[in-house]
């Protein structure tokens, strides 16, 4: 009953509403740049699970519905806008994943849980052939592939501050667990990948103080990997 009182106040307070205001703007700002679901993709489903872990509710259904127009959407309206060529799509992407979803069907025959890998199996093919093919219809624009990084770092940036000052405030140094529904290995994941775009971003930065920055920013990233 607590919990349901918890959930009732959440539901109406004003935080909770501009949340979902900012959310149900960010599908406009697909027309102007549709690659922002794919540069939110590597980091925010773990930020908002750890989010409403911490606010003692499940993650919404809308909020899990937007994410969804964000990311395919807007590889959609750019396909559209550009008449892309569909075989740029057909090319190394495609022939990739579809090598990984055979190596992982293969290797369901020898699986002893063969009921878990078949739902990795679903969540590849749903979720990460999505996520590999899509970047592809931006190949020929390279300011948007670098928006797609910009957005994953500075996202990323967040996550690795939020989840090392957690970190920090938890006794045990090791096995690190920053919500109920996180997994380490998920929250290690979408770090990683983002601290590549900030070492690729110090290997492109001309500037000695944006060069600090940038390998500053990975001992954060690096830390809570560390931790769990």
């Amino acid at each position: 009953q607590r919990q349901m009182c918890i959930r009732d106040r959440l539901l109406k307070s004003i935080d909770f509403s501009i949340l979902f205001l900012i959310l149900a703007i960010l599908p406009f700002a697909l027309l102007r740049f549709p690659e922002i679901g794919l540069g939110m993709a590597l980091t925010s489903n773990v930020l908002l699970m750890i989010l409403f872990d911490n606010l003692k509710t499940g993650l919404p259904v809308p909020v899990l519905f937007l994410y969804l127009i964000l990311v395919v959407g807007g590889g959609f309206y750019y396909f559209l806008e550009n008449q892309s060529d569909l075989k740029l799509i057909i090319k190394s992407p495609i022939k990739i994943s579809a090598v990984i979803c055979l190596l992982m069907i293969l290797g369901l025959v020898y699986s002893s849980d063969k009921s878990y890998g078949l739902q990795k199996i679903i969540f590849f093919i749903l979720f990460n052939f999505i996520l590999v093919t899509l970047p592809s219809l931006f190949a020929k624009e390279p300011d948007r592939l670098g928006n797609i990084l910009n957005l994953g770092y500075f996202m990323g940036l967040v996550l690795s501050l939020v989840t090392t000052f957690m970190a920090l405030n938890t006794p045990d140094f090791y096995r690190f667990h920053p919500s109920v529904n996180v997994n380490p290995i998920w929250l290690a994941r979408s770090l990683g990948a983002t601290a590549i775009a900030g070492f690729y971003f110090f290997l492109q930065a001309k500037r000695g103080i944006l060069k600090s920055f940038y390998v500053i920013s990975l001992l954060f990233f690096f830390y809570p990997i560390l931790r769990t």
